[in-house]
């Protein structure tokens, strides 16, 4: 299964709304068109993307950017608006008219409303963050590819919601959770109630976990927790989460959080 495969799979089932927003590929003839339109050919993993779908249908939204995953210096990458072809190539000439010299090999791919974009070197494939302040591209994946396998990867581990918060409800968000290793989360086990427990609290915003935290020693402290009497569960659920090196934040009261014990049963 291909990358963009794996997206589409997981958009469709969790993110309808959001895999609305992105357009139907391109086809090869439009691409041939854009490269000789370019005088260059497109990095294999941008061209496929293009091939998989052709940028977003509305230029204000973020679609699936704001799930991608960023350096701390360019968290405001999740910001950008992903261009179907015929905006980069209108985005291209804009930049190339500004009166400062534009390096050829760098073709705009997105951008916000704050005039900044997202680049992809022809010549080298990589993904860079471009500055409208400083002009200083800075590195963010070493391809496209790169940068959406992270994206499928990040959704596969559960760490990719719909952000309805949002001023955009149509884009993604990415859980403050590091991807932890496909074995550790079994389906079936002793702990699945301490893990769906603590998923249920970081989708629903009310705990912000330690990008550095031992996350089996918060499972298995919650499993202990929730192993106590009903009456007992909700405040040993708090007491652990207070305690824990893991959580950096606790913003649910002792009545939400027993609310949540009782609805997960």
């Amino acid at each position: 299964m291909t990358t963009w495969e794996r997206i589409d799979t997981w958009l469709e089932a969790n993110a309808p709304d959001v895999l609305a927003k992105l357009r139907p590929g391109a086809t090869r003839e439009e691409i041939s068109a854009f490269e000789k339109a370019l005088g260059r050919a497109l990095p294999v993993s941008l061209r496929a993307s293009y091939l998989a779908h052709d940028g977003v249908t509305d230029e204000d939204s973020r679609a699936i950017f704001g799930a991608l995953r960023a350096p701390p210096h360019g968290e405001w990458a999740r910001y950008m608006s992903w261009l179907p072809l015929a905006g980069a190539i209108e985005q291209l000439s804009f930049m190339k008219g500004l009166g400062e010299e534009w390096p050829e090999a760098h073709l705009p791919i997105a951008k916000d409303a704050g005039g900044n974009l997202v680049l992809v070197d022809l010549e080298s494939g990589g993904v860079l963050l471009w500055d409208h302040e400083t002009w200083d591209p800075e590195p963010l994946a070493a391809s496209f590819d790169e940068w959406l396998t992270a994206l499928a990867d990040d959704m596969d581990a559960n760490l990719v919601i719909t952000d309805e918060e949002e001023d955009d409800p149509d884009a993604l968000q990415l859980l403050p959770a590091p991807l932890p290793p496909r074995a550790a989360t079994p389906a079936i086990g002793p702990d699945r109630p301490a893990r769906v427990l603590l998923e249920a609290l970081v989708e629903r915003r009310w705990v912000d976990l330690a990008r550095d935290g031992d996350l089996e020693a918060l499972i298995r402290a919650l499993v202990a927790a929730l192993a106590a009497s009903p009456k007992a569960r909700a405040r040993k659920v708090s007491d652990v989460l207070e305690a824990s090196k893991s959580v950096d934040e606790l913003f649910a009261d002792d009545e939400q959080i027993a609310e949540l014990v009782e609805e997960l049963g």
